[in-house]
This record gives C-alpha cells, structure tokens and sequence, in this order.
C-alpha cells in the first residue's frame, strides 16, 4: 500500500518536474527586456530583435558626443518605458563611413495617452577610424553627422 502511495506522487510530481526542466529553445519563455544605459549599444542582434514597440522620432540633434532624441509614444504615464540606443554594428564603407542606429523601446503601457521625451546617448561607441560618422537613425529622415 505504502508503495502504490509512493507512486501516485511520482506520477503526479513529474508533470511539474517537467515544467522546470525546459529550456528557452524548448518552452515559449519569456526573456526579460535588456538593460540599457546611456550610451549607445553595438549589437547586431538587439538591433534586429530587441525591443521594437511603436516610438515617433520628433527630433534628433548631435552635440559633442551625444545624440539628443525627442521622441513621443503611447502609455499611461511612460515612466516604465525602458529605452535603448543601438547600433546595427554594420559600418557601410563611404565617405564619411555610415551606421544605423535605432531607438528600442520596451513598453508594457497599455493606456492611450501620447506623452513626449527627450533623451540623451553617448555616442563615442559609433566612432570609426576618420574623423566623422553618418548615423542613420531609424524614423528620422535626416542623416545624422557626427564629427569628432
């Protein structure tokens, strides 16, 4: 009797062992946003698959070494938005040499309200071997020089 007991809670038990053995390729789990900074990303892979939530570039401005985006999206207040800036780490061979750049966002907002930002990046990471740089910020038509 002790033993048939012992194995009903072997069979009950491993549908939830099972739970916990998965891996991320097996399971449709779900990956924490990215931590970002204030400095610009160079990531191939968080620029092709980070967060893309909708944002509306307004302006954009380089002085120095940091790039100034004002930027507008929806959500209740926008103080959960996370933002990253990222760099495609593809330097396209010109004269100056080019990137692309993107602004992620990760918003999790589900309110209607427009609310509007203004942030900050270091852009030191996008320099190359000259003396300049065209980022091609995505949303933004204008190229974006950077000399430096």
């Amino acid at each position: 009797m002790k033993n048939l007991f012992k194995i009903r809670w072997i069979i009950l038990l491993l549908p939830v062992i099972g739970l916990f053995a998965c891996t991320s390729e097996e399971c449709d789990c779900v990956e924490p946003p990215v931590v970002c900074s204030d400095q610009v990303m160079l990531s191939t892979e968080l620029y092709n698959n980070g967060p893309n939530d909708i944002v509306q570039i307004i302006d954009a401005e380089i002085k120095d070494d940091s790039i100034y985006i004002e930027f507008g999206a929806s959500g209740c207040d926008g103080s959960t938005w996370e933002l990253c800036l990222v760099d495609a780490e593809v330097v396209m061979e010109s004269y100056p040499e080019q990137r692309l750049i993107r602004l992620s966002l990760y918003n999790e907002e589900l309110c209607d309200a427009y609310f509007t930002r203004k942030v900050s990046f270091d852009i030191r990471p996008t320099q190359t071997q000259l003396d300049k740089v065209i980022l091609h910020l995505s949303g933004w038509d204008t190229p974006l020089l950077y000399e430096y």
